[in-house]
């Protein structure tokens, strides 16, 4: 049996949280990136974090910014093309656009706008490699 580890304790630790658009790791987009500091300890979310407070932000940020592909490419280097690992990060469609999820070995673990921390299984679009596993 696999033991408690990094990912294991920042998701306890984000279950805890509600959603909150632009602050700490508490959006979806923000989410991700609180994930890659913990890995790469480089802080990707610090010219993201105060910068919107709502979806319109957000998305405003993210299309000046060549959509999120072109950040998570920024963020995490090359797309990997093997099969997605845990610690992983992935974009998914949803009904209401991409969202960015980690992998956590068979599920797929997301912000949701309810807060906390939510699981499901997808197959992402696209996925980066972090090294984390």
């Amino acid at each position: 049996m696999r033991g408690t580890d990094a990912l294991d304790r920042y998701l306890a630790e984000e279950r805890q949280h509600a959603f909150e658009w632009g602050a700490r790791n508490r959006d979806c987009m923000l989410f991700l990136v609180g994930w890659t500091f913990i890995v790469t300890q480089v802080d990707h979310g610090a010219d993201w974090r105060g910068f919107y407070s709502d979806e319109t932000g957000a998305r405003a940020l993210i299309c000046e910014r060549g959509g999120l592909v072109a950040v998570m490419d920024g963020a995490c280097g090359p797309r990997a093309s093997l099969p997605a690992r845990r610690g992983d990060i992935g974009l998914f469609q949803t009904p209401e656009g991409e969202m960015g999820m980690i992998c956590t070995g068979k599920l797929w673990a997301a912000k949701p706008k309810r807060g906390g921390v939510a699981l499901a299984r997808f197959q992402p679009f696209a996925h980066w490699a972090l090294g984390f596993a």
